[in-house]
C-alpha cells in the first residue's frame, strides 16, 4: 500500500500508481477509437463541404446556361418580329418570364440538394459518434 501514497485523493482516477488490473490498457485503446471517431468526422465534413461545392458550382453553371440561352431567345424573338414592336414585347415577357421560372426552380433544387447534404452529414456525424460510443463500450 506504501506505493499507492502518491496517489492519495485520486481515489478512481486511472493513474499509474494504482492497480488499474487493464483499465490503463482499455484507455489507450479507447484513445485510439477516439482519434479514428475524430478522423471520421473530419473525413465526413470534408466529404461535406466538398459536396457543397460541386452543387453550388452545378447551379452556378446551370445559371450561366439559363441566362445564354434566355440572350439567345431574345436574340431571335427581335429578328422574327422585328416588323412587329407589339409581338416583340409580348414575347420578349414571355421569354423573361420562362427564364425566370427556370431560374427558380434552379434555386429550389439546389437549396434542396444543400439541405440534403446537411442532413445527410449531421446523420453521419450521428452515426459516427454513436458507433464510437459502442466500440468503446465493448
Amino acid at each position: 500500500m506504501a506505493s499507492n501514497k502518491p496517489c492519495s485523493g485520486k481515489k478512481g482516477a486511472i493513474s499509474p500508481c494504482e492497480d488499474t488490473q487493464g483499465v490503463a490498457g482499455q484507455s489507450s485503446e479507447y484513445q485510439k477509437l477516439l482519434e479514428l471517431a475524430e478522423q471520421n468526422a473530419t473525413s465526413i465534413k470534408a466529404q461535406s463541404d466538398k459536396n457543397v461545392t460541386v452543387i453550388k458550382a452545378q447551379s452556378d453553371k446551370n445559371v450561366t446556361a439559363i441566362q445564354a440561352q434566355s440572350e439567345k431567345n431574345a436574340t431571335s424573338i427581335k429578328a422574327q418580329y422585328k416588323q412587329d414592336p407589339a409581338k416583340i414585347k409580348t414575347q420578349l415577357d414571355l421569354n423573361r418570364l420562362s427564364t425566370q421560372e427556370q431560374l427558380d426552380r434552379n434555386a429550389a433544387i439546389t437549396k434542396e440538394q444543400l439541405e440534403r447534404n446537411a442532413v445527410s452529414t449531421q446523420l453521419q456525424l450521428k452515426k459516427n459518434t454513436a458507433s464510437a460510443h459502442v466500440n468503446v463500450q465493448k
